[in-house]
């Protein structure tokens, strides 16, 4: 979930309703191209996504 919506954020996907097998393929290819790991990647995306979630819970009161 946090990768799909990281690659449609930075447009490495146009749909985020694509499959999960398009998402894969297109963030391997933008990887491959960048020289960035695809793994690597993958573990930026979830962490980020969890823990902007968490900051957003803790200053839900706030809004």
């Amino acid at each position: 979930m946090w990768v799909r919506r990281i690659a449609s954020r930075v447009k490495i996907i146009d749909d985020p309703e694509e499959s999960d097998e398009i998402v894969r393929m297109k963030t391997v290819d933008a990887c491959s191209s960048s020289g960035v790991s695809a793994i690597k990647f993958n573990q930026g995306a979830w962490y980020l996504g969890h823990n902007s979630f968490d900051v957003l819970i803790d200053n839900l009161e706030r809004v």
